[in-house]
């Protein structure tokens, strides 16, 4: 399930429109600037902080504050809000990974 900012504002950084849940611990991130981004957190979820959160149907409650701050897991219980600005340079970080990586 895709879901989408309902309220657009300005910030100095860009915002998400949308997030949709790719698969467990992987979900595809939208930026009112029009990038597109693939955040793998999978490799993270082992961490105590996402311990409520280890389940697709768990994951796939992912939502996305009204403004496009951050994101969150509402029974997450204590799972870690991911500010904007973090995902986008953990997108681009690791799309410069990958790329790096291909022959």
């Amino acid at each position: 399930m895709e879901v989408h900012r309902a309220s657009k504002g300005k910030a100095g950084f860009p915002l998400i429109v949308s997030v949709e849940p790719v698969m467990l611990g992987v979900l595809r991130v939208v930026f009112d600037d029009g990038y597109e981004g693939v955040l793998d957190l999978r490799s993270s979820m082992g961490h105590a902080a996402w311990q409520n959160i280890r389940t697709k149907e768990d994951f796939y409650e992912v939502e996305l504050e009204q403004f496009g701050s951050h994101i969150f897991w509402p029974k997450g219980g204590g799972a870690p809000e991911l500010p904007a600005d973090g995902v986008r340079v953990s997108c681009e970080r690791q799309e410069s990974l990958l790329r790096s990586m291909r022959w």
